[in-house]
């Protein structure tokens, strides 16, 4: 899988993931994104929920799921206020936007 098929994949998905109406946005970084993934590698996602969602612990770990099952691959989803401040200003910059709420 490339990062053109996880882009489609998730687009195509997204209308079946549960907490689709509290995604604000989601962008692909990482080695998906520069296209230098290999066997071992996650899907990694950057998710931004909307100011009035509550989604918790086990809200995150369904999303996971669900996505996982959808792209048949391991997925690492993070949130703006998750990053590390080590490489926080970097995966903002270089995120690429999949879906953004209409």
């Amino acid at each position: 899988m490339n990062k053109e098929l996880v882009k489609n994949e998730i687009l195509e998905g997204i209308d079946k993931i549960t907490l689709r109406k509290d995604i604000k946005r989601m962008s692909l970084f990482g080695s998906y994104l520069r296209n230098e993934q290999n066997k071992d590698s996650d899907v990694d996602l950057l998710i931004e929920f909307k100011p009035a969602a509550k989604v918790g612990l086990f809200g995150l770990s369904r999303l996971q799921n669900e996505l996982e099952e959808s792209l048949n691959a391991k997925v690492d989803l993070v949130t703006p206020d998750s990053l590390s401040r080590y490489f926080r200003s970097e995966v903002l910059s270089q995120a690429e936007l999949i879906y953004e709420e209409e």
